[in-house]
Parts: C-alpha cells; sequence; structure tokens
C-alpha cells in the first residue's frame, strides 16, 4: 500500500480514506494504468501508413508512456499477480488489447512485405514489449537518454531485427536503416531523399 501512496503522492492512511482497501486501490490503478496505455497507442493500429514507421511511432509513444507513469507502471509490474484471479481476469483484456494493437502493426509488415515473412508475430510481440517494458526496472528521468532519445536506441534494437530482407536491401543496408531511424522521419522521407 504504501508504493501506491507513493505514486499518488498521498499518506498511507490517507489512500484507506478513499478506498476500502489495497485491492480496491490496486485494481483502480491498474484499469486506469491499461485505460491511459491503450489510449496512447491507439492510432497505431489502423492499417493506415507504412507498417514500420507505425512501429517506431509505437515504441516511441510506448517509452513516454512508461516516463509519464513510472511510478504506476512499476506498481503494476509489481503488484498485479497479487490481485485475486477474478479481479486478474477483469484486467487481462485490457492488456490484450495492448498487445493487440502490436500484433496488428508486425501483421500489416508481413503482408505489406515490409518485415521478414517469417517471423512468429505473436512471439515478436511479446519479446518487443517485454523488451519495452524492460525499461520500468531501469529508466531514470535523470539518466544519461531522454526519452526521444531512448526510443530511438529501442528502435535501431526492434526494427532491424524484424524488415524483411528486401526492405534492408531497399534501404541502402543496415546502414541505410540506421541512418533512417537516427534521422526520426517517416522511411518515405528518408528514402526519397536517396539516403
Amino acid at each position: 500500500m504504501q508504493h501506491i501512496a507513493d505514486a499518488v503522492d498521498l499518506r498511507k492512511a490517507s489512500v484507506y480514506h478513499y478506498v476500502p482497501g489495497k485491492e480496491d486501490v490496486l485494481f483502480e490503478l491498474i484499469d486506469h494504468f491499461y485505460t491511459v496505455a491503450n489510449d496512447t497507442v491507439a492510432g497505431f493500429a489502423d492499417d493506415v501508413g507504412d507498417p514500420a514507421d507505425r512501429l517506431v511511432g509505437f515504441v516511441g509513444a510506448h517509452v513516454r508512456f512508461v516516463r509519464d507513469n513510472l511510478p504506476i507502471f512499476r506498481i503494476k509490474v509489481r503488484e498485479f499477480s497479487q490481485l485475486p484471479e477474478t479481479r486478474r481476469d477483469q484486467l487481462e483484456g485490457r492488456g490484450d488489447s495492448y498487445y493487440r494493437v502490436l500484433t496488428s502493426i508486425l501483421e500489416d509488415g508481413v503482408r505489406h512485405g515490409v518485415f521478414d515473412a517469417d517471423i512468429d508475430v505473436r512471439l515478436a510481440t511479446i519479446m518487443i514489449v517485454g523488451q519495452l517494458n524492460s525499461m520500468a526496472q531501469w529508466f531514470h528521468a535523470d539518466g544519461p537518454l531522454d526519452a526521444d532519445g531512448l526510443a530511438k536506441q529501442f528502435g535501431l534494437l526492434i526494427v532491424p531485427s524484424i524488415l524483411a530482407e528486401a526492405e534492408v536491401q531497399r534501404m541502402g543496408g543496415l546502414t541505410g536503416v540506421r541512418a533512417w531511424l537516427r534521422a526520426g522521419c517517416p522511411r518515405s522521407a528518408h528514402t526519397s531523399r536517396g539516403e
């Protein structure tokens, strides 16, 4: 309960004034967490635009979401399993919605030949979200990289690993892919400049 009180900047006793117990506070925090998380990435779900650009956008949105919600994110990671099974079941679908956004980006990329057809989309989704979620363990706002710099680093690790070989070659090899990711512009703008 102290973690929750710290996250909402209240004394522990004050939290009990507003809610009957830890389970209710935890449930409401995680429910709100999923609402904000899903709203953050909802725009990337539509099959509009280049899948690689959408993936870069998703990664950046996730990094900024974690930065902006770090205390609650850490509570969710640490305490979710402490909820009774019925309460966890109520929230599981909310987390699944988040995963579905990334899954749809990856499926679109495979369908359009942008991402490697041999990737296991379900497994890639789990691995990418796991990699992104790891920042809850080590990220500090006063660290050497701001959210944009960190998003670029994640992009440099994630995106080249799933691009189709033909896309990598079309962009001038791995050097061209990395130049595009560092430039932070849409892929079409980057490749049309011949970079």
